[in-house]
């Protein structure tokens, strides 16, 4: 079985700037759901990829990756997930 299109480099490029503002002490980011996805759980398939394939890669993306848990359909936190028309990150 082909992994989904969204576990690439392109789409690792394309949120690796979320995820290096959180490693770099960032408390929270604040992604819109529109022009990012269709849905919230599309939108969060995308970014748990992208993490997913750069943590394959390195070690600090790893640990952010372990620290995502998902929660309640409001928003995207590290550590955990709601969902919202946009999604809020913030680092463990």
């Amino acid at each position: 079985m082909a992994p989904r299109w969204t576990y690439s480099e392109a789409n690792a490029t394309r949120w690796r700037h979320l995820f290096d503002d959180l490693l770099g002490g960032n408390p929270s980011v604040e992604v819109p759901l529109e022009g990012n996805g269709k849905s919230l759980c599309s939108l969060k398939v995308r970014i748990s990829d992208a993490l997913k394939w750069l943590g394959d890669r390195s070690e600090p993306y790893a640990q952010l990756k372990r620290a995502l848990r998902y929660e309640t359909p409001r928003r995207l936190h590290f550590p955990q997930f709601q969902a919202s028309p946009a999604l809020s990150c913030s680092p463990p």
